[in-house]
């Protein structure tokens, strides 16, 4: 599903990298790198050769809009990015980190992602764009734990098929996957 959410992305103009309007987070080619043992830094190249750019390390513990903070025993990191995208951009830039956008299992998978929260509502990885009602992880994750707001999802218009954690709460509400929101991804160290 990833890989056809990445394909409807628009890539800047050399066909290397993705590039969002405001031009602060631009992602280049993943097969520049500097060798495996390297840790990586914010500087667009996969300088430890993990396929992954710019993802969390000791040395890279925040890169361009996004700030990162190690969960699950430190065997995951979640990366709060608040350059707003809308969905499946943010999905894709989130491959980009070597991770997908970020599943929640439990309260206190939905407390750290609040933790991390900003101003604005924040894309997760929850979507029913496949089938109406049908809500599903990206990472194929199963479905156990939901935190929707009173009334949600409600599909308003038809057109709200992506969830986001809102703003005022750790609840989740659905919104047009085409809204620009910052989001939250979640990757393997």
């Amino acid at each position: 599903m990833l890989a056809l959410l990445a394909a409807a992305c628009a890539f800047d103009s050399t066909g290397t990298g993705l590039s969002d309007d405001g031009g602060t987070a631009t992602v280049a080619d993943a097969t520049d790198s500097t060798g495996a043992g390297t840790q990586e830094v914010c500087n667009g190249v996969d300088d430890d050769d993990d396929g992954a750019i710019d993802e969390y390390s000791a040395q890279n513990p925040r890169c361009n809009d996004c700030r990162y903070r190690l969960v699950s025993g430190g065997t995951e990191v979640l990366s709060m990015c608040t350059n707003p995208l809308p969905w499946p951009l943010a999905a894709a830039y989130c491959a980009t980190l070597g991770g997908d956008l970020a599943s929640i299992h439990s309260s206190e998978d939905n407390a750290a992602v609040d933790a991390m929260s900003t101003d604005r509502a924040a894309w997760i990885g929850f979507t029913d764009v496949v089938s109406e009602g049908v809500w599903y992880w990206v990472d194929g994750s199963q479905t156990d734990f939901t935190a929707w707001a009173d009334g949600e999802p409600n599909n308003t218009n038809g057109a709200e098929h992506c969830a986001a954690m809102r703003a005022e709460d750790p609840s989740w509400n659905d919104l047009p996957c085409d809204s620009a929101e910052a989001f939250v991804c979640r990757a393997p160290l």
